[in-house]
């Protein structure tokens, strides 16, 4: 988003992560990445124009927080968390998280350390404490698992757009299950990560297109952006500008628009009510997950 273009409401990108090579990494880890840092997303913001923004537990640091934790700490209060525990995790823990500023618990389904059947158990552990749960999931696992996930006890959010089109065969039942999951209230969807979730890269993820521009016809209160950034995911880097202006492409005019990059996840996430990051205490000292 150009200074040109730049909007009067406050933008927000749901889904970013964040990596520090001083940390271990999970033993089971595929994925990894450089330290990045705030001044690393800053050329990002100047395209996407995004003041707030979601940091998302990747699952290189598997149950360990202490990079997300961090990283909110330093955020100063601009952004929310989702974090990734054990399907036992503590209470003691996970009001930790709270008050550092976590908003969510991600269930990480593709590269672990989750599988289905910590689904109910994080849940419930959500529910207690206010959070959401996120789902990072394949396309097939959501048409196999529908009735599960639809029976879930708190907001849920699915990332990357459901895989969509990763399976071609399968995009249209998909597409038909996101509906019916998007059809319950406190379902939402990120249209991020078009990488993950098209065959088409070459041809700016038009396989996408049609489901996506029919889902934001049906479901514009339900759908937040995220810029997936540092898209750990890909050998090739994605041009930022470029794929910024492919997603805004998907939102429609300037309302819709609005819902999907401001006013929704100002409401997902709580942006706009009052809160205030913890900073009692040496986080970064701290691997209990009792």
């Amino acid at each position: 988003m150009s200074d040109e273009t730049r909007v009067a409401y406050p933008v927000c990108d749901s889904h970013i992560h964040f990596y520090d090579n001083n940390f271990p990494t999970w033993s089971q880890s595929r994925l990894s990445h450089r330290t990045t840092t705030l001044a690393d997303y800053g050329p990002v913001q100047a395209i996407n124009g995004a003041s707030r923004f979601v940091i998302v537990q990747p699952s290189t640091y598997g149950f360990d927080n202490r990079v997300l934790v961090n990283a909110l700490r330093a955020a100063n209060g601009a952004a929310r968390g989702v974090a990734v525990v054990s399907a036992d995790a503590s209470s003691v823990e996970l009001e930790r998280l709270r008050k550092a500023g976590v908003v969510g618990l991600r269930a990480n389904l593709t590269l672990g350390p989750h599988n289905l059947d910590d689904l109910s158990n994080l849940a419930r552990r959500a529910m207690v404490f206010g959070f959401h749960l996120q789902l990072n999931i394949t396309g097939r696992q959501l048409i196999d698992h529908i009735e599960q996930i639809e029976a879930l006890p708190v907001p849920v959010v699915i990332d990357h757009c459901a895989y969509l089109c990763r399976e071609p065969s399968l995009a249209a039942s998909v597409f038909n299950t996101l509906q019916r999951f998007l059809a319950i209230k406190e379902r939402w969807l990120k249209l991020s990560g078009p990488y993950v979730a098209s065959l088409d890269a070459k041809n700016n993820y038009a396989d996408l297109l049609p489901y996506v521009t029919r889902l934001v016809e049906r479901f514009p209160q339900q759908l937040v952006y995220g810029s997936d950034w540092p898209h750990v995911t890909e050998s090739s880097q994605p041009g930022e500008r470029h794929l910024f202006n492919i997603q805004r492409s998907w939102f429609g005019g300037d309302g819709t628009a609005q819902m999907i990059l401001s006013l929704n996840p100002a409401r997902l996430y709580g942006f706009d009510e009052e809160f205030s990051t913890n900073r009692s205490g040496e986080f970064c000292g701290d691997k209990e997950h009792a």
